[in-house]
């Protein structure tokens, strides 16, 4: 969710470069993708992991340090 924010605001600062026609406009319009992408990719994920966050230390925690 953290990198989902950065990316966010890394492409809300791209548009804003791009509307005032500043700056590269090639980098700021991959930053727009990539965004997108991570949207698409990685934040997708992001609800099948909350259960394991929040429900998932009994099975991590179940094994003693020896068994490792």
């Amino acid at each position: 969710m953290a990198g989902g924010w950065q990316m966010a605001n890394a492409a809300m600062i791209a548009h804003q470069h791009l509307k005032e026609g500043s700056g590269d406009k090639a980098f700021y319009e991959a930053k727009l993708k990539t965004t997108r992408f991570y949207a698409d990719h990685v934040l997708a994920k992001a609800a099948g992991l909350a259960h394991t966050v929040m429900k998932g230390a009994e099975g991590a925690l179940a094994l003693a340090d020896e068994q490792f």
